[in-house]
């Protein structure tokens, strides 16, 4: 830049083909399920500011459904029993890291393959082969015995009570994704 030579820089701004950062933000802007739109600023465009507002959403999706199963069976046997304060927040929480940011696979170490061993790669019939474990995406998922510890809760307890109420808002993590993608894919279409 020293020398009087002159030279055109592109602009700074990302692009997507012929679609630019502000489109998308626009796209995101208009995705009408707010936890939708929360989620994937957080594990998308790395902005993690609004992750206390995604938690509040999160736990009152959850509250709202647990309270409309308490009102609609007073004596059903699935009632959340909470085993101490703070305890649903934290398994929000856990969800939200596990949906976010999963943790690698311990098998191919998020490579997605398994490389064959020094011995075994001297030979050239042998090949990389796709890690069956996390079907070829690198990512894994922590086991039940690090959830419990996490949680600091038992392991019975949690197989019994807490591990089917997870699964549930896991799933209701991965539909807010689903929206919000599918959202934006509209908008971005049009």
């Amino acid at each position: 830049m020293l020398t009087a030579r002159v030279e055109r820089f592109e602009p700074a701004i990302a692009t997507f083909g012929a679609l630019r950062q502000d489109d998308i933000n626009l796209a995101l802007a208009m995705v009408r399920a707010l936890p939708a739109r929360l989620l994937i600023r957080i594990k998308y465009a790395d902005d993690p500011g609004p992750i206390n507002d995604l938690e509040g959403e999160l736990l009152n999706a959850i509250e709202r459904g647990l309270l409309q199963e308490v009102v609609s069976n007073i004596a059903a046997p699935k009632r959340w029993r909470i085993p101490r304060p703070g305890f649903l927040r934290d398994l929000c929480r856990l969800a939200l890291y596990e949906a976010i940011s999963p943790p690698l696979c311990a098998e191919c170490k998020g490579r997605g393959h398994i490389l064959p061993s020094k011995k075994k790669r001297l030979k050239q019939s042998s090949a990389v082969r796709d890690c069956d474990r996390c079907a070829a995406t690198g990512k894994g998922n922590m086991k039940e015995t690090d959830r419990c510890r996490i949680l600091d809760i038992n392991p019975d307890t949690w197989c019994k009570h807490w591990k089917e109420k997870y699964s549930a808002i896991r799933a209701l993590i991965d539909r807010y994704e689903a929206i919000g993608l599918n959202g934006m894919a509209k908008r971005l279409r049009a």
